[in-house]
């Protein structure tokens, strides 16, 4: 065979060789390619069901990947809730109990309370007798103590949360009692028609009913929310308390004698012990007034704080029987 041929047969081999090459190097460049990741491959499902894609993996995007939030260690101490403030309380165990202007017997005398009352203990002192004292109300000028014989006054705790739900809001009619105090009501009258000296009811029978009476004939407050003042004396309600809240007052009055009589006057003030009196709001009823007036009030309160509702006889006290409702919210 000639030179020439078999050099002919070899470059065409060559080129061949070359070609085909080439044509590998470009499909494995095409398949490196990013972002031809490998083809979904059929995989046999349990029970010989169809086949199904394998999910392809998605790409990165530099976030974390999300934890489960890990739940409590059960190794770990609970937290227990905090407990509920309390305040110590002394409850009357006799018929009366003097309150007095210091902390012993050599202090005068400034009322009386009665059984079954209960005060809030501010401050708890030992007298030169060696006998517990409790400071049951702070004045701007007056202190009120009472004994702390256990033989006279019991001694016990109770919770703001126990006493709030205990209160409710408070009504005078809702609330009466026979003693003085009680759910922070207090029954008033008037040494001299607006002196300005108050001091407290006796509690008597009033045409066979339990009411709270004063010296001058007819003035009275009674259970079902009877008020009368009298010519030279009027009488009030006196309401106190031991929280420090905003309150809504509402009051509503109506005449219970309606044939007779000129009308009364009813007013709310708000004030400390032994300081001056701010009002609030009044009203008159007129002669025969059954439909009577209804009247509300907000103010805020705080123990120290009383609110009195004063009703007074205009010209005078005759048929000034009157209907008083007092809520306090």
């Amino acid at each position: 065979m000639r030179p020439s041929s078999l050099f002919g047969k070899w470059i065409s081999v060559t080129l061949v060789a070359i070609l085909l090459a080439a044509l590998v190097g470009i499909y494995i460049l095409i398949d490196l390619e990013p972002g031809n990741g490998p083809l979904p491959t059929a995989t046999p499902t349990e029970g010989g069901g169809g086949p199904t894609e394998t999910p392809v993996p998605p790409t990165p995007t530099g976030e974390s990947p999300a934890t489960a939030t890990p739940g409590p260690d059960p190794t770990l101490p609970v937290a227990t809730p905090k407990p509920t403030a309390v305040l110590p309380r002394v409850e009357v165990l006799v018929p009366t109990l003097r309150v007095r202007r210091g902390p012993g017997t050599v202090y005068p005398i400034l009322y009386e309370i009665y059984e079954g009352d209960a005060r809030i203990v501010l401050a708890k002192n030992i007298h030169f007798d060696q006998q517990p004292w409790f400071l049951v109300s702070l004045g701007q000028d007056d202190q009120e103590w009472v004994s702390g014989n256990p033989a006279l006054v019991r001694q016990h705790n109770i919770s703001l949360a126990d006493l709030a739900a205990k209160r409710g809001p408070a009504n005078n009619v809702a609330d009466f009692s026979s003693a003085q105090g009680r759910d922070g009501w207090v029954y008033l009258m008037e040494q001299g028609n607006n002196s300005g000296r108050w001091q407290r009811m006796g509690f008597g029978s009033y045409r066979g009913t339990g009411c709270w009476l004063a010296h001058e004939t007819d003035v009275r407050i009674c259970p079902d929310g009877e008020i009368h003042p009298g010519g030279s004396t009027r009488a009030a309600l006196e309401w106190r308390t031991l929280e420090s809240k905003e309150v809504e007052i509402r009051v509503h009055a109506h005449k219970l004698h309606t044939g007779c009589g000129d009308g009364v006057s009813i007013s709310t003030h708000r004030g400390v012990e032994g300081g001056p009196l701010q009002q609030l709001g009044q009203f008159r009823l007129a002669p025969g007034d059954k439909q009577g007036v209804t009247k509300t009030y907000r103010t805020d309160v705080e123990p120290g704080v009383l609110v009195y509702f004063i009703v007074d006889a205009l010209s005078g006290p005759h048929c000034d029987a009157t209907y008083l409702n007092v809520g306090i919210y």
